[in-house]
């Protein structure tokens, strides 16, 4: 009587865990869900995606069109899907899904939504991302493409590459390409000019050495130079606004003429060691007040 019950028990217990086995096996994750799946998408969202975040699908009613196409990326986060769409609506038709998410990914503990649209405005968007991704953690400059922009401590601008860079097409006073700002080259052609004809015997001496420098240029030179003025993400060469001279064949009058009319240009001369022919455009205006009140850009900022 006793074995008839044993065998009975395990007879129940082995029914039992076969219809737990066939049960778990026949569980679909995605039961209930309110949305139509097809037999793709489902398979990608089961295998994609685990248990719980299958269930803030399910909790917020998350339609497919709004997370179907991020799901392919190894990097996606559902819990920034909104975050993903809100930056889409305004890029998409720019970028790409795959790179709004690497941006909102990689800002998404250092800046809010609208400080991100802020930075936009100077950065292209690859830029922040390969920052970032790069495993970089300084928190990029605002307003960086102002011609009165000061670097501002503790933070950097990055890759920034300016969006208006220009070559600088003047006969004989470039050995290589040299780029600058449009309005910086604008600027420069003016001053070419009139120092053409102040000195037409001597002024193919004047010749540049350096405009825009990217941040891989500055990289190498910091690294050959170790002077803090080329140093990448925070230096004015980056800024695609600075000039510099050759010195050595230049006609002294010139070179005081150049310190004494510059700034009538948009120029003013940076006052850094070994960069004693460098001029810096920052717009007429402000060249002129720099000038009269004899500040540095540094000394302006700091008044």
């Amino acid at each position: 009587m006793k074995f008839k019950r044993f065998l009975f028990i395990i007879v129940i217990l082995a029914i039992s865990l076969g219809c737990y086995m066939y049960m778990n096996t026949e569980y679909d994750p995605l039961a209930r869900y309110p949305y139509s799946l097809t037999i793709e998408q489902h398979d990608l969202i089961t295998n994609k995606l685990d248990q719980k975040e299958i269930e803030y699908l399910i909790e917020y009613a998350i339609a497919p069109e709004d997370y179907i196409d991020y799901l392919v990326y190894p990097e996606f986060n559902i819990y920034l899907i909104n975050d993903y769409n809100d930056m889409y609506g305004l890029y998409g038709g720019v970028e790409s899904k795959e790179m709004i998410m690497r941006l909102v990914n990689c800002t998404k503990d250092l800046y809010t939504n609208e400080e991100v649209r802020s930075l936009l405005n100077d950065y292209y968007f690859y830029e922040i991302v390969n920052f970032y991704e790069d495993g970089n953690t300084e928190l990029l400059a605002e307003n960086v493409a102002d011609l009165a922009f000061y670097f501002p401590n503790g933070k950097s601008i990055g890759y920034y590459s300016p969006k208006d860079l220009e070559l600088i097409d003047l006969s004989g006073m470039t050995d290589h390409d040299i780029y600058i700002r449009s309005q910086a080259n604008s600027a420069l052609i003016s001053l070419y000019e009139t120092i053409k004809t102040e000195f037409s015997n001597t002024y193919k001496t004047l010749s540049l050495t350096d405009g825009y420098l990217s941040y891989q240029v500055l990289s190498e030179r910091y690294k050959e130079m170790k002077n803090v003025i080329y140093q990448p993400g925070h230096s004015a060469f980056q800024l695609g606004l600075v000039i510099d001279f050759n010195s050595a064949p230049i006609n002294a009058e010139i070179l005081t003429w150049l310190n004494e009319n510059a700034y009538l240009y948009g120029f003013i001369q940076i006052d850094q060691d070994q960069l004693t022919d460098c001029y810096r455009f920052v717009g007429v205006d402000l060249a002129k007040i720099l000038y009269t009140d004899n500040l540095s850009l540094s000394e302006y900022y700091h008044e």
